[in-house]
């Protein structure tokens, strides 16, 4: 189902008359006391709580708690949304969000350029010639990689319909990168929209619960870390055949079951031999799906060698060129009859030499098969999508925290994180248990 991203913040038209020009600045203002529960009230109370917050005052935001986490939360107002938009001076609309630090340097100056163009009179029209204009001179920052933001308030007004709509998290990407993510495409957990005058295109992903811990009727908040150990231990690598499927078409099948089809039909995929992984189709939408083995794990990872992993995953074009060649490399050593510590060694190598590649901005991967099994503990786990960044930057989204939806595994040797969201449906459209 495609998820538009304009339900989530707001971009419909509401069911009365729109308004032609700013309403008197009263109000679009709140108590400063009651503007910091809500701005905090868009995330978890263990990121929101040591937040800075900005709150809207006549001159602008002002900060109003000066935080120590690297994000900032505020609750944004309708003239936020494209210039376009009828609903653009909608005084009633309460966005509450909390920017990660990314997000913070290069998406929030945008929101605050519209503020003070809002506040010193300036018409929608005005408002989206300006920031052309300053995009076009950079004065405005584009979307840093990794830059992100929770909306997850139960107390937000988005629209006049259905004002609530779900908990969700937003990617901030450059306009062009809706193709890239396979957001909006039939059986995506991704939806997406641009904004025109902004350069940026938002992605949403829903989330199982809001920032109370309240469900949202999606998946169970905070399950088992799928890095957790197992428990049966495996000291060394099983006979080949074990790791190897009944044949390069069960393979194949298994690789591209990661994504909807509407993803994975036209991806390139590949699929594990006696020598290695070989392409048994060869896509074209820049999608690459395979089913990676124990071995996709870190080296000191207890089931590195567990012969039952089976982990079908659809890499975007990014991860594809910067994330996925890790993988091959260290299957090629695990073929050669390499141990782990010795595949450990020759990362560290590379990564000395600058000739391993760091993830690309907003390198992803699919990871919905009802079929997958990622460790002795948790079996199929649950449907979510995989989004890497280099080095050790789990804090920097909020993950692995009290009621936070993001999880984060970190791989030291490849010098990387691996930031995990859960989604509601398996790629075959099933719902989530």
């Amino acid at each position: 189902m495609r998820i538009r991203l304009f339900l989530a913040i707001g971009l419909l038209p509401g069911l009365g008359a729109a308004q032609a020009r700013m309403a008197p600045l009263a109000r679009y203002l709140m108590p400063v006391a009651a503007e910091v529960a809500l701005a905090r009230s868009a995330a978890p109370a263990s990121v929101s709580l040591d937040a800075r917050v900005l709150v809207l005052a006549p001159a602008g935001y002002v900060e109003a708690a000066h935080g120590g986490n690297g994000f900032t939360c505020l609750v944004k107002r309708s003239w936020a949304m494209p210039a376009a938009n009828p609903d653009f001076w909608d005084a009633a609309l309460r966005s509450p969000i909390c920017f990660n630090p990314a997000a913070t340097a290069s998406v929030l100056p945008q929101l605050l350029f519209r503020t003070e163009r809002a506040l010193a009179g300036d018409s929608a029209a005005a408002i989206r010639r300006a920031l052309v204009a300053a995009r076009a001179r950079h004065a405005l920052p584009p979307p840093a990689p990794g830059a992100m933001c929770f909306m997850m308030s139960k107390q937000a007004h988005l629209r006049g319909r259905d004002p609530l709509w779900h908990p969700h998290l937003m990617f901030f990407a450059p306009a062009a990168a809706a193709p890239l993510w396979g957001a909006n495409r039939a059986g995506s957990p991704l939806g997406a929209d641009a904004y025109p005058e902004s350069g940026l295109t938002f992605l949403v992903e829903p989330v199982a619960t809001w920032s109370d811990g309240t469900r949202d009727g999606a998946p169970a908040p905070n399950p088992p870390d799928p890095a957790a150990p197992g428990s049966a231990p495996y000291p060394a690598m099983a006979p080949l055949d074990r790791y190897l499927q009944p044949s390069a078409a069960d393979e194949a099948a298994l690789a591209r079951s990661a994504a909807p089809p509407s993803i994975s039909a036209g991806a390139r995929v590949l699929v594990l031999g006696r020598g290695g992984y070989t392409q048994a189709a060869r896509g074209g939408n820049g999608f690459v799906c395979v089913v990676e083995r124990g071995w996709g794990a870190a080296t000191n990872d207890p089931e590195f060698w567990n012969p039952h992993i089976r982990a079908p995953i659809c890499f975007n074009a990014a991860a594809a060129a910067t994330v996925l060649p890790l993988y091959l490399m260290k299957t090629k050593s695990v073929l050669a009859g390499q141990s782990q510590s010795a595949i450990a060694a020759t990362i560290a190598a590379l990564r000395r030499a600058r000739t391993l590649p760091r993830p690309a901005p907003w390198a992803m991967g699919y990871m919905l098969s009802k079929r997958q099994y990622v460790h002795d503990g948790a079996g199929s786990w649950h449907p979510h999508l995989m989004f890497f960044l280099p080095g050790r930057v789990d804090a920097a989204w909020g993950a692995n925290l009290d009621r936070s939806p993001v999880l984060a595994g970190d791989d030291a040797d490849a010098g990387l994180t691996t930031m995990m969201v859960l989604a509601s449906a398996w790629s075959d459209g099933s719902p989530a248990r």
